[in-house]
């Protein structure tokens, strides 16, 4: 079903699987925003907001750009309306959207253009894009947000930069910076889309728009407060539960913390192979876990292919199934499921399915557990990493690997395993070789004033530092000054210390 404003200059359209796309349909004049697109943009957001049958929103501009920003020729019209109808401003309503909105962007994204990508979730860009701040150019005063969203993503320095000077981003160095998630050709680009739009839609949906809420809810805030915000909506989404969903989370929680699954407590099931009768039994599934991928993949084949629909004693099923280097095993006839890593990689999943009155899959394990974040995931991992990345890892539920861990800032050193514990070494003893008393106290202001909004942060800084200060004898003054001194000079002389 296709749904379009005027002119079908802003283009909706509502996929069976819960995908919508938005589109910008304005190629000849690059997507520049009149008036009445700006409007019918905003409402367009607001219906697939209200609309239960959509997950996930992809936005994306026809032609060789996304946006080019607003309409000069109607730039009056535009800039002298009603700033606080939120009714007919698009990034309002982009940000008062429950549903992840996925932005594909390709060519120019320019200044409002700029600020509608700001407003979505996830960014997956072209090559070619380009995004583009020209409000310091023209004389435009910024009022979508860009002043204050790009320096809380790329980080204060490089967003003066990008405003300031309103020379292009490219889409490279966007993704280096934070701001965008994935870069890739021109062809690909609604199709990566659509990708982790898919991923997104695999999730708990309850959860996923929760999961959104707190995190976009909890980046306005400073951080002490955030983390608060995040207590109470956890405690109000486990106070909502049943005693039965509270039993099936503790069960899964429980089953996922032990070293060894409880495969057992599943008993023995009636199953055929290739060549006769036999059941599988505790141990030939906790076998099959410790098998490689091949190894465990030939048993799964061996017993599916054989006769994939048989009966099972009683009315259970059990499903078994490899998914990025985990295998779920559940029992869906009486709502248990068991999670235990497996042994080497899989890029790929295989299923034992032994049952001809369930057509259970990964997805209904996956859809059936929402756990609500309570120690701080939620608001942490969008301050080291950016908060696009932050919504694709969280809401995803894919893995972020060591690699991209380093390079989104995460993780400080990648190693080899063999060498882990000594390069934690390393860093221990640098830390240990500076002042003690110093390095604890550095530690917790750099803690607790990321906890705080800048201003008072400063303001605990200079509060702290004089009292250190205070607290220090003349002859402590004397010898942190000789100190100095000596690091200053070209021949530190170390026998003073």
């Amino acid at each position: 079903m296709d749904k379009s404003a005027p002119e079908n200059l802003i283009v909706v359209k509502k996929n069976p699987d819960g995908i919508a796309y938005v589109t910008i349909n304005r190629p000849k004049s690059l997507n520049s925003l009149t008036r009445p697109m700006i409007t019918d943009l905003a409402r367009a957001f607001k219906s697939l907001d209200g609309d239960e049958s959509v997950g996930v929103i992809i936005l994306s501009g026809s032609g060789r750009s996304f946006c080019s920003g607003v309409d000069l020729t109607s730039a009056e019209d535009v800039f002298k309306g009603d700033v606080k109808d939120v009714e007919s401003d698009p990034v309002a309503q982009m940000e008062r959207c429950r549903k992840p909105i996925i932005g594909a962007i390709s060519g120019f994204a320019v200044t409002a253009g700029f600020e509608i990508s700001l407003a979505c979730d996830i960014l997956v860009a072209s090559r070619d894009a380009k995004f583009i701040d020209t409000h310091a150019r023209f004389g435009i005063f910024p009022s979508w947000g860009l002043s204050q969203k790009l320096s809380r993503v790329i980080g204060p320095n490089k967003a003066r930069e990008v405003s300031l000077t309103a020379t292009p981003l490219t889409a490279e160095k966007a993704e280096k910076w934070g701001l965008v998630n994935h870069v890739v050709e021109g062809s690909e680009l609604l199709k990566k889309a659509r990708e982790v739009a898919e991923a997104i839609m695999k999730n708990n949906r309850d959860l996923v728009l929760r999961y959104k809420a707190v995190i976009n809810d909890g980046g306005k805030l400073d951080l002490h407060h955030a983390l608060l915000l995040e207590k109470e909506r956890a405690h109000e989404y486990y106070d909502g539960m049943t005693k039965e969903q509270f039993k099936k989370m503790q069960e899964f929680i429980a089953a996922r913390n032990s070293k060894k699954p409880t495969v057992s407590k599943f008993g023995v099931y009636a199953a055929i192979s290739a060549s006769n009768y036999g059941v599988v039994t505790a141990e030939i599934i906790r076998n099959a876990f410790l098998q490689t991928e091949n190894g465990f993949t030939a048993i799964v084949s061996e017993l599916f292919n054989a006769r994939p629909s048989i009966a099972t004693v009683g009315t259970c099923c059990l499903v078994g199934v490899i998914y990025q280097q985990t295998l779920f095993i559940a029992n869906l006839g009486d709502s248990r499921a068991v999670l235990g890593k497996k042994v080497g990689n899989t890029g790929g999943m295989a299923a034992i399915q032994l049952s001809s009155k369930h057509n259970a899959n990964l997805e209904e394990v996956k859809h059936e557990f929402g756990i609500f974040p309570s120690w701080g995931l939620s608001q942490k991992l969008s301050r080291i990493i950016g908060p696009n990345k932050a919504r694709e890892v969280s809401l995803t539920a894919t893995p972020l690997t060591a690699e991209k861990a380093e390079k989104w800032g995460l993780v400080n050193h990648v190693v080899e395993g063999s060498e882990l514990l000594k390069k934690a070494r390393e860093v221990a003893e640098a830390i240990m070789k500076n002042n003690r008393d110093l390095v604890l106290r550095y530690k917790a202001v750099i803690n607790d004033g990321g906890k705080l909004d800048l201003h008072h942060a400063l303001l605990l800084e200079k509060e702290r530092a004089h009292k250190y200060y205070d607290g220090m004898t003349k002859e402590q003054f004397k010898k942190m000054q000789e100190f100095i001194a000596a690091r200053n000079s070209k021949k530190p002389p170390v026998s003073k210390l």
